[in-house]
């Protein structure tokens, strides 16, 4: 199961997801900030 779902910092990518897990990639633009800290890179 690949959901990709876009944000302004950038995107995330469900990986795999059970009734008690979920495992997602991120791939972030630098200089936005996502929740409480900010991305240098």
């Amino acid at each position: 199961m690949t959901v990709k779902a876009g944000k302004v910092w950038g995107q995330t990518e469900l990986i795999h997801a059970n009734g008690v897990l979920e495992f997602h990639r991120i791939e972030f633009n630098a200089g936005f900030k996502c929740s409480e800290h900010e991305h240098e890179y």
